[in-house]
């Protein structure tokens, strides 16, 4: 009887230096050899404010904001993982404030079964 052998189907990867076909042991392995280099993402970042056009921000939020990722750099240098956590929690806290206040902000559930009275 002749078996026809089975070919893996080709795996597409949005990123061809990680493949997503790999066994997972090999894909982490990989994702732990990934790097942040601090010093390229603040070059990128100044090349962003230069290429953007309009009136730049007041000097206190420049200096609130510059100290803030100063302090972020410093409190989780070489741990990009955990940079990333605490970024995404602080930009999801207005979306959770928002729904909190909309939340509240529900008139409560009539009670009784009679008809709202006449003004």
């Amino acid at each position: 009887m002749h078996a026809l052998a089975a070919r893996p189907e080709p795996c597409p990867s949005p990123c061809p230096s990680i493949s997503l076909c790999l066994p997972p042991s090999q894909v982490l392995a990989k994702v732990r050899g990934l790097t942040l280099d601090d010093s390229k993402v603040a070059d990128r970042e100044r090349a962003r404010y230069a290429a953007t056009s309009g009136p730049p921000a007041p000097l206190p939020i420049r200096l609130i904001y510059g100290s803030l990722c100063w302090m972020l750099d410093v409190l989780y240098a070489g741990r990009p993982i955990q940079r990333f956590w605490i970024l995404e929690t602080v930009a999801r806290m207005p979306y959770f404030v928002y729904i909190s206040m909309v939340g509240g902000m529900q008139p409560p559930p009539r009670t009784g079964g009679g008809a709202p009275a006449a003004c």
